[in-house]
């Protein structure tokens, strides 16, 4: 059986620096996706309301007709 050398400070750095990047990456796509979420919330929120102010003002130009 072969014993493999050892593993470089250099290429252990390296490891180190790319597994660094991939949860920096994760957790920004993970802040990205929460602000896109509430970016909807809020588009569907003043959606409803502004739908629920037509039907309302529908309803008052109903009554005094």
């Amino acid at each position: 059986m072969e014993r493999r050398p050892a593993p470089s400070a250099s290429s252990l750095l390296a490891a180190a620096a790319l597994a660094g990047a991939i949860v920096y990456w994760r957790a920004n796509d993970r802040q990205r996706s929460r602000k896109l979420a509430e970016d909807i919330d809020a588009g569907i929120a003043e959606g409803r309301q502004a739908a629920g102010e037509l039907l309302h003002e529908s309803a008052d130009d109903s009554r005094t007709v």
